[in-house]
């Protein structure tokens, strides 16, 4: 995976801007380590955003349905465990 210098919620935050720069519909940012710290357990910053653009995506769907579990497309963002320059 990609590593940005950024925080993880900077970089997920300039992620979202650029999808939506591109006509790219956001449809949902799944906070994982939110949902772990309701359990009493710990995780590192951790998302995911899922995104997609009707036009792009209907032509694999209409060949294939079962196209639907790669789309929408996602992109995970994450604290790396240990950051090395």
């Amino acid at each position: 995976m990609p590593h940005s210098v950024s925080s993880q919620r900077d970089t997920v935050d300039r992620l979202l801007v650029a999808l939506a720069k591109r006509t790219m519909m956001v449809f949902a940012r799944i906070d994982h380590a939110a949902g772990v710290a309701s359990t009493g357990l710990a995780l590192r910053p951790t998302e995911v955003m899922t995104s997609g653009n009707a036009k792009g995506g209907t032509a694999p769907m209409q060949d294939s349905q079962s196209a639907g579990i790669d789309l929408p497309l996602k992109a995970p963002g994450a604290n790396a465990a240990e950051v090395t320059t």
